[in-house]
């Protein structure tokens, strides 16, 4: 089976090239292939998982100057959900094609062998289908390169803006004593900006009057964010204390209809600090800390939506590595060439169609997966 070697073997990337070099997939594609299902396991998981996270559509990562909009945390959420939605149907004709190369290449290598096909037929056949892969692989780039810095840039404007006003307009020094009034009007103006509907501060003010300690609700709130405690759930409280939770949450609630139906920042601003100013100190203080305790709700599910930048990360780079090594592959087997009179023996066959095999075992897995994750390729849609 073996023929003799060329005077001058062809070379790519300074390696001299064999036939089975030449039409074996490239050593990192498996790896690749591999890594993508994996990081896209993980992807999927924390999506999945954050949708089901309470009060998102509430919470306000920043302000969107051009729509003149906020953009909630449930906003973004769906925003990265979308893209790996597109990515992952964009990439299955891709992982498609490299299916079907392998399986070719497998029966391919074997015909060569037996001399059921020349070698010219071979090389051109392996050559067309590598073309295609590479192509449709390419795809994947380009969408990484539109789409990706879109969603990255949202990713980075959550993880202060609002969050970081709230916590500036909640420190005590802007809200004692002589400083009532201006504490106030910062307490409105950062939670107009931080929520858009009122509902988390509302629920923790019904947790805190059915008389859940401030300290359980964030537990109570964003399950499977931190391992909660039945520590201190429960507390007594004092009449006072039920009297001040009562107003702070009365207020609060003539507040959310103001953040709900205000057609303007500055108008909001003044009905808002008129309904702050009729509080007692301390009633403002108790409000101010039921805010606080919304708050570690929010910076736990910042956190949580920050732990899928990585992962996303990882997937557009392996999408991009995919990419290359087809690259790679086709310019290697072009310049290996469909005149060369290298062969196979039989040991080359059997490695190379080993490799091919693996290759398919990597793209099925990852097919398995997507159809699992309920993914329309054609409508770009999850179901």
């Amino acid at each position: 089976m073996a023929s003799a070697a060329t005077s001058n073997p062809p070379t790519h990337k300074g390696e001299v090239l064999t036939l089975a070099k030449a039409v074996s997939p490239a050593m990192a594609l498996v790896p690749h292939l591999r890594g993508q299902l994996d990081t896209a396991r993980i992807v999927w998981d924390n999506l999945d998982q954050l949708q089901k996270l309470s009060f998102t559509e509430d919470m306000v990562g920043f302000l969107d100057a051009d729509m003149n909009r906020k953009i909630t945390l449930r906003d973004v959420i769906n925003s990265a959900r979308e893209a790996y939605v597109k990515l992952a149907s964009t990439q299955y004709e891709t992982m498609e094609q490299i299916n079907a190369t392998a399986i070719l290449q497998g029966v391919r290598v074997a015909n060569v062998a037996k001399g059921k096909i020349s070698q010219q037929v071979f090389m051109k056949g392996t050559i067309m289908s590598f073309s295609m892969a590479r192509k449709k692989a390419a795809r994947i780039q380009e969408f990484a390169a539109q789409e990706s810095p879109a969603l990255r840039r949202r990713l980075e404007l959550i993880q202060g803006g609002s969050l970081d006003q709230l916590n500036l307009a909640l420190a005590d020094e802007n809200h004692a004593g002589h400083k009532k009034e201006a504490g106030a009007s910062l307490i409105v103006r950062a939670c107009l900006s931080g929520f858009a509907t009122g509902t988390l501060v509302a629920s923790v003010a019904a947790a805190a009057s059915s008389g859940v300690a401030l300290a359980a609700i964030p537990d109570l709130l964003t399950p499977g964010t931190r391992e909660g405690s039945d520590k201190d759930k429960k507390h007594d409280e004092k009449p006072e204390e039920k009297a001040n939770i009562g107003a702070a949450q009365e207020t609060w609630n003539k507040l959310s209809h103001v953040l709900r139906t205000s057609r303007g920042p500055e108008g909001a601003a003044m009905v808002g600090k008129a309904l702050l100013s009729k509080l007692k100190s301390a009633e403002l203080a108790t409000l101010v800390q039921l805010i606080k305790t919304a708050v570690v709700v929010m910076e736990r599910t910042l956190a949580a939506i920050r732990r899928l930048t990585k992962p996303l990360d990882e997937l557009l780079a392996n999408a991009g590595s995919i990419a290359e090594s087809l690259a790679d592959m086709e310019a290697r087997c072009v310049g290996y060439g469909t005149n060369s009179t290298g062969g196979f023996t039989e040991e080359d066959v059997k490695a190379v169609k080993e490799r091919w095999d693996e290759v398919s075992s990597a793209t099925e897995a990852w097919t398995d997966m997507f159809n699992e994750q309920r993914i329309s390729p054609v409508l770009m849609q999850d179901f």
